[in-house]
Order: C-alpha cells, then sequence, then structure tokens
C-alpha cells in the first residue's frame, strides 16, 4: 500500500493535479490511503520542506517520495502494468493522460466555483 498521498488543496491548479491522482488510483483499484489532506495555509509552511520540490501532491513508497502528479501516474501506470504493452500502447496511454489534464485545465473554473473553492456563477461560468 502507498502509505502515503499527501494533498494541498490551497494551490487552485495542484488541486486538479491532485484529482488526476486520485483517479489514477482509484480506477486502476491501487490501495493508497490520504496521509494529509486539506493542509491548511499555517500547517503548508512547516510542511513544506518535507515535500519533493516544496510542493504536493506526492506519494511516499517504501521510505521514497516521488511528486509531480503526471510522473506519478507515469510510475503506477508501469508499475501496475497499465502503462501499455509496446511503444504504440505507451503513447496512447500517454495522450490520453494529456488530454485529461487538458480537460481538467478547461472545466477547472466551473469546478472550482461549484465546490465552493472562489466566488463566482456557475451558469456563467460553465
Amino acid at each position: 500500500m502507498y502509505k502515503n498521498l499527501h494533498i494541498y488543496e490551497l494551490n487552485d491548479m495542484a488541486f486538479m493535479e491532485e484529482v488526476v491522482v486520485m483517479v489514477v488510483m482509484e480506477v486502476w483499484d491501487i490501495p493508497w490511503e490520504v496521509l494529509d489532506r486539506k493542509f491548511t495555509h499555517e500547517d503548508w509552511s512547516s510542511i513544506k520542506s518535507d515535500a519533493p520540490f516544496g510542493k504536493a501532491p506526492w506519494i511516499e513508497y517504501n521510505g521514497k517520495k516521488l511528486a509531480e502528479s503526471a510522473a506519478i501516474c507515469r510510475y503506477l501506470s508501469r508499475k501496475y502494468g497499465l502503462a501499455g504493452k509496446d511503444d504504440w500502447e505507451q503513447a496512447q496511454v500517454d495522450a490520453l493522460f494529456d488530454l485529461y489534464k487538458d480537460f481538467g485545465t478547461v472545466v477547472q473554473p466551473y469546478f472550482m466555483v461549484m465546490f465552493g473553492r472562489q466566488q463566482g456563477d456557475k451558469v456563467k461560468t460553465y
């Protein structure tokens, strides 16, 4: 089991990247637990020095830390045999991951309002 999935929810872009990692782990039924969720701004100042590159999300496994959502997803897909059987399938998996991230960027403003992370009108934002 992946000991920790560290999430810092004050960074709006990181929120979408963290969702990508959580979706990958859930869809592929990868055992994990969230250790730190919704760090407060005050918490983050003391935790940041432990974070690889000083940012979240990151996972910890066997005492090692890995940051960056795309790197985490690529690592997990290779480890669990989900990255594709050959170069072509691997490229298709990469393309789908990039498409998902692009989609997240487009819908992010709507979800930020919908989940109360920003003020605004959901209908106008959509």
